[in-house]
């Protein structure tokens, strides 16, 4: 009996509880302002597709939500990220490409590179940072690939 009980309660919360939304697949950003606005409403495990090459303002890419940005080899130029979880993939990050804060970062075929005299990649703060074999990472002319630097305990 406790067994028949236990079976229809759980069918009822089954029945009564929404089923967890499935990632979806947001854009293209045509501009930083579009990819912002695509960051700003994107759940856990959607994927954010970037069209063209892109140019970062002074705002930095924040998102609470654990993201990937695709671009089928299109360029983000002078990208800022700031407690973020984010995987970039088929990109480039040209001008240098700077995380900080609590960020954890996956790059999946990216090719980073610094502008001249800059760091390709400046990683300061915590969290993680995966950069697969497919991917590479140059500084500027004059300077070194990447900068990996902890602030606070």
């Amino acid at each position: 009996m406790k067994a028949t009980q236990a079976c229809a309660l759980f069918l009822l919360i089954l029945l009564l509880c929404p089923l967890a939304a499935q990632a979806g697949t947001l854009g293209p950003a045509l501009s930083y302002n579009e990819l912002l606005a695509l960051v700003r409403q994107a759940r856990d495990g959607d994927v954010l597709l970037v069209s063209g090459d892109l140019s970062a303002t002074d705002e930095a890419l924040v998102t609470p939500a654990l993201l990937e940005i695709t671009g089928d080899g299109k360029a983000l130029r002078h990208l800022h990220v700031s407690d973020s979880s984010i995987v970039f993939s088929n990109l480039s990050l040209l001008d240098s490409f700077t995380v900080d804060g609590v960020s954890n970062i996956e790059l999946r075929t990216v090719r980073v590179e610094g502008a001249s005299g800059q760091y390709g990649l400046s990683f300061v703060g915590g969290g993680a940072l995966l950069i697969d074999e497919d991917s590479s990472v140059a500084g500027g002319t004059g300077a070194t690939g990447v900068s990996i630097s902890q602030r606070g305990g």
